[in-house]
């Protein structure tokens, strides 16, 4: 998502130590461009464009190399894009997940439909038919709940893990400060325990592991919800299908205690009692194969979004404000192309920095312009933007 604001002054311009040699001020034309385009288009946190800015001043100083900068800036922007891949990947999952229930709700609408177009007499409706529209009714509504479960479970999900690197983060630090005062202080017990205290009353650890500890016990219980349903769901499956293929075939009731009715039996004698079921056995055996394969689909979204859900680990900040920062998906998609197109443009211009023999300032300026503008370039879609930081950046330097 562009920022259209104004761009702020930037504290970035070299002052009182400036570039003394031409090779460091290509070095930082390269760096310092990079930023200013990561700051315009909102690239990186607050935390993590310090950190290029800490890189760029310790170039500027001569106190890093510009191999060693440049590949701090391109492991922030691989971290970022590989999180608001795991955006998009969440995101699909549960767009999968919602396409599965729609086409499991219209194909039993439409099996349902058929049955009532051939005008059913009321025998058949009373025997058999009702019990089946009353199963597929209770069917629709199990795999809706598992959706509306599986939603909680991922919010769920997300906020053990933001929790979870607060408190962990909290518990090296406090060990830190803890041997840090051990040190001050000696080995006697009165004061380690004054000591420890005072890691308490600073890091406010014991807030920080409640609301950890909490998070946990959350998800916890969202995790047996979406199983239980699942399980619900596995159960009426069983339901329809012949009795030596399930895998239980006798107590099967639901989370809530509830029996499940046995719908292949009831399917069974309605065949042989029927002409009008027996007339649609293999319509009818399709539309039980669908409520059989339905558990095995959703336990396989399930599967693929815990393997998403899995990559929000370390430093999740990005995920965390790209989940606030955008509205829609297509902004982060937008965003992660943005992050590997600059990557690129980074690992390239680093490539043209090494193999200039005559390394003058005014000749590459030149020869960066050029490859910004290249043709087809991995970069082209933000070739305009890296053109107008680019100006900025040289204007700084």
């Amino acid at each position: 998502m562009k920022n259209t604001n104004p761009p702020k002054q930037r504290d970035l311009k070299i002052t009182g130590n400036p570039v003394d040699t031409e090779a460091s001020r290509c070095e930082s034309l390269i760096l310092l461009t990079a930023i200013l385009f990561i700051e315009d288009e909102r690239l990186l946190g607050a935390k993590q464009l310090a950190k290029a800015r800490a890189d760029f001043k310790a170039l500027t100083k001569h106190t890093m190399h510009i191999h060693e900068a440049l590949k701090h800036l391109s492991d922030i922007l691989q971290v970022n894009r590989s999180l608001n891949l795991t955006y998009i990947k969440i995101d699909n999952n549960l767009s999968e997940v919602d396409t599965s229930i729609n086409n499991i709700e219209q194909k039993i609408n439409n099996a349902k439909q058929a049955l009532l177009d051939n005008n059913p007499p009321a025998n058949v409706h009373a025997g058999f038919l009702g019990d089946l529209f009353s199963f597929s009714r209770d069917f629709k509504q199990k795999i809706r709940g598992f959706q509306a479960e599986l939603i909680l479970y991922v919010q769920a999900r997300e906020t053990e893990s933001r929790y979870a690197n607060q408190f962990h983060g909290a518990l090296k630090k406090r060990q830190l400060i803890k041997e840090k005062l051990s040190e001050q202080l000696g080995m006697i017990p009165t004061q380690q325990a004054h000591a420890s205290e005072l890691v308490i009353d600073e890091l406010d650890f014991a807030k920080i592991d409640a609301r950890y500890q909490s998070a946990s016990q959350s998800l916890k219980h969202h995790t047996q919800r979406v199983n239980d349903c699942l399980n619900d769901i596995k159960m009426m499956c069983e339901m329809v299908t012949h009795p030596s293929l399930r895998e239980r075939s006798e107590g099967l009731v639901n989370y809530n205690k509830a029996p499940y009715e046995d719908l292949h039996a009831r399917y069974t004698h309605a065949v042989e009692e029927f002409p009008f079921i027996a007339e649609r056995k293999e319509n009818l055996l399709q539309v039980f194969r669908l409520f059989q394969h339905s558990h095995n689909i959703f336990l396989d979204d399930l599967y693929k979004l815990n393997n998403s859900l899995a990559s929000i680990v370390g430093d999740s900040d990005a995920y965390f404000q790209t989940k606030s920062d955008y509205n829609h998906i297509r902004d982060v998609v937008l965003k992660s192309r943005r992050l590997e197109s600059l990557i690129d443009f980074l690992q390239i211009a680093s490539l043209q920095l090494n193999q200039m023999e005559k390394l003058s300032y005014k000749n590459f300026t030149i020869a960066l312009s050029k490859l910004i503008d290249t043709t087809d370039c991995p970069w082209l879609d933000i070739q305009h933007g890296l053109i107008n930081s680019k100006i900025n950046a040289e204007a700084q330097l």
